[in-house]
C-alpha cells in the first residue's frame, strides 16, 4: 500500500499555572518549539487556566504576544470569566422559592458576562463551550443553556408565565404577595434573639445532590451598631467555601473575616470537607477576627497535617483548636477552656457540648448568650437524644437533622438518624420556641414530607432549603409559606432539568412508581 504525504495536523497547547510563585518557576516556551514537539502541526489555540495575578504579569502579557495573530487565546479565570450557575436546576428553583417569600430566598449571585471583553484573538471561556479543530482553523459551539435573563425579569406575571406556575399556586402566590411575608425585615420586637439571622448553606446528607448541598449552617449574631455581624459556621461539608461566595457575592470575604466560630459535629465526611477550603481562603484575607474552631482531635489533627501544604491560620494562631470533650457539661477543662474561648473570641458566650446517639462519636452544642437571654441548639447528626432534649430547654431555636421521613423509624435507628416526626417531638420536649429542620436524605431532593400534620402544638417550625435567610423573629411568618413551597415542588421530578422546565416540556409523574438513578455530583468548593 502506497500513501501520500499526510498534511500538517492541528494543535492546541494548556497552560496551567496556579500562582505567580508557580509562574517564577516556569520557563515559558518558545512558540516555535511548540510546533516542533508537534510534528509540525498548526497550533491554533492556547488555553490559559491561570490564576488572575498571571493574567497581568508583564512577563506573561510579553510571552503571549509572540504569538501570531493566527492563535486564538481563551482564558479562564474565577475574576473575569463568567459566573454562572454551577447547579442550573437548583438556581431555578430558588428563583421559584423567591416568588413566595423573597427576602428568605433571594436570587444567588452570578454574572453572565466576562468582566473584561472578548476580541477575535481573546476568548473568555465559560461554560458548555465545545472546540474542533481542523487544519486551518478552529470552530466553538455553545450547547443549549438555561436563559439566564429570566433571572433579571422585574415583572413579576411575567415570571409566573415563564416558569409555568400552575394556576391554582399562582393565585396563592397573589394572596402571599399581598400578605408580604418577609422573614428578613425588622420584626418590630426588643429581644436580641429575634434579630438573629440562620442561613441554611446546605441541607442534604451524605453527598451533595442536584437541589441540595451537604451540611452547613450559618448564624449571623449582631455587633455592634447597624448592620454588622458575627458570624458562626455549624459543620462544613463540602462546598460550604462555594456556597457562601453564590450567597455573598461580593461580600462573601467580610463573612469569613468575621467567622468568629466554627464547630464540627463528627468526622463523617458530609459535615467536614469543606473545611480546608475555607480555611484556606479566610487565610488569604487580612483583618480577620480571631476564629474559634471546635470539634474531635481527628479534624485538628488532618487539619494541621494540611497545614503543611497550604496556610489555613493554624501555625499563625488566627485560628485556635478546642477539643469538643473539653466543653462537656461535667469535664474538669471546661471551666479553663471556657474562658480561653471568650477570651479569643471578645465574647461571653457559653458553649456546651453534648454527646448524641450517632454512629461514631457525634456532639451537638447549645450556644447561650446569658446576658442578652438567648439560647440556640445544634443537634449534629442524631437519633432523638434525651441528653440533648435536657441540655437545650427552652431555647429559642432548634437545629435538628430530620434526615427521614416518617414511615422510615427502623431505617433511622439502624442509620443512626431522626425521622422528621421524631424530629419534631424532640422540639416538643425541649420546649424549643422555633425549629428549623435540615439534614435531610436525597429521598427528599427538594422538599420532605409535610410537617403541618405532625406539629400538633403550632410550634414555630420550617423546614430548610440550601441558600435560605430567616430572623428567627421571623420563623412563624415563613412557616405560613410551607403548603406554597409544597406546591411550588412537587412537580419537579429528580432528572428534571432547568432547560425541559424552561422550554414546557412534559415532567414524568412522581408516582409512577419507576426508579430513576441520580448522579452524585460535587459543589462549588
Amino acid at each position: 500500500m502506497c500513501l501520500e504525504g499526510g498534511s500538517a495536523g492541528s494543535a492546541f497547547f494548556i497552560s496551567s499555572i496556579a500562582s505567580l510563585e508557580q509562574l517564577d518557576r516556569t520557563i515559558l516556551p518558545n512558540p516555535a518549539c511548540i510546533s516542533e514537539v508537534s510534528d509540525g502541526a498548526n497550533l491554533l489555540a492556547i488555553y490559559h487556566l491561570v490564576h488572575e495575578n498571571v493574567v497581568l504579569n508583564e512577563r506573561y502579557v510579553a510571552w503571549i504576544s509572540k504569538f501570531g495573530s493566527g492563535v486564538t487565546h481563551h482564558l479562564s479565570t474565577p475574576s473575569h470569566s463568567p459566573n454562572l450557575f454551577t447547579f442550573e436546576a437548583s438556581a431555578l428553583l430558588q428563583l421559584k422559592l423567591n416568588l413566595i417569600a423573597p427576602g428568605s430566598f433571594p436570587i444567588p449571585h452570578y454574572s453572565s458576562e466576562p468582566t473584561i471583553p472578548s476580541s477575535p484573538q481573546l476568548n473568555l471561556l465559560s461554560r458548555h463551550e465545545t472546540f474542533s479543530f481542523k487544519s486551518s482553523k478552529m470552530t466553538a459551539e455553545h450547547v443549549s443553556q438555561l436563559d439566564y435573563s429570566i433571572f433579571g425579569c422585574s415583572n413579576r406575571s411575567e415570571l409566573v408565565s415563564r416558569l409555568k406556575i400552575q394556576p391554582e399556586l399562582a393565585d396563592q402566590l397573589e394572596s402571599l404577595e399581598s400578605n408580604d411575608y418577609n422573614s428578613m425585615a425588622s420584626t418590630g420586637e426588643s429581644k436580641f434573639i429575634d434579630q438573629i439571622v440562620v442561613t441554611t448553606l446546605g441541607t442534604g446528607s451524605a453527598s451533595p445532590s442536584k437541589y441540595r448541598n451537604v451540611s452547613s449552617t450559618l448564624l449571623h449574631v449582631p455587633h455592634g451598631q447597624g448592620h454588622e455581624f458575627d458570624f458562626v459556621l455549624l459543620d462544613a461539608g463540602e462546598g460550604t467555601l462555594g456556597q457562601i461566595k453564590r450567597k455573598f457575592g461580593p461580600g462573601w470575604k467580610e463573612t469569613l473575616k468575621n467567622l468568629k466560630m466554627i464547630f464540627i459535629s463528627h468526622l463523617h465526611a458530609d459535615h467536614h470537607c469543606g473545611l480546608p477550603s475555607l480555611l484556606a481562603e479566610r487565610a488569604k484575607l487580612d483583618n480577620c477576627v480571631p476564629l474559634a474552631l471546635i470539634s474531635q482531635y481527628g479534624i485538628y489533627l488532618y487539619l494541621n497535617e494540611k497545614s503543611v501544604l497550604e496556610p489555613l491560620g493554624l501555625s499563625m494562631g488566627r485560628v485556635q483548636w478546642f477539643n469538643s470533650d473539653h466543653l462537656l457539661k461535667n469535664s474538669d477543662k471546661r471551666s479553663q477552656t471556657m474562658c480561653r474561648f471568650q477570651a479569643l473570641t471578645s465574647s461571653n458566650l457559653e458553649i456546651e457540648t453534648v454527646p448524641v446517639n450517632h454512629w461514631g462519636k457525634c456532639f451537638g452544642v447549645c450556644i447561650e448568650q446569658k446576658t442578652q437571654s438567648w439560647k440556640i441548639v445544634f443537634s449534629g447528626d442524631t437519633k432523638p437524644c434525651q441528653t440533648l432534649i435536657d441540655a437545650g430547654q427552652n431555647a429559642d431555636l432548634l437545629i435538628h437533622e430530620a434526615s427521614l421521613g416518617p414511615e422510615e423509624t427502623e431505617l433511622a435507628e439502624t442509620k443512626g438518624h431522626s425521622t422528621i416526626d421524631q424530629a419534631i417531638q424532640v422540639a416538643l420536649k425541649m420546649n424549643a420556641k422555633n425549629c428549623v429542620l435540615n439534614h435531610f436524605s436525597g429521598r427528599y431532593p427538594k422538599i420532605p414530607p409535610s410537617i403541618n400534620k405532625m406539629n400538633d402544638q403550632e410550634m414555630n417550625i420550617v423546614i430548610s432549603f440550601d441558600f435560605m435567610s430567616c430572623k428567627i423573629g421571623a420563623i412563624h411568618d415563613l412557616q405560613k409559606c410551607i403548603p406554597a413551597l409544597e406546591k411550588m415542588v412537587e412537580g419537579l421530578d429528580l432528572e428534571d432539568t432547568p432547560e425541559a422546565t424552561e422550554e414546557g416540556q412534559s415532567n414524568p409523574s412522581p408516582s409512577s412508581g419507576k426508579k430513576r438513578k441520580t448522579k452524585k455530583k460535587g459543589r462549588e468548593s
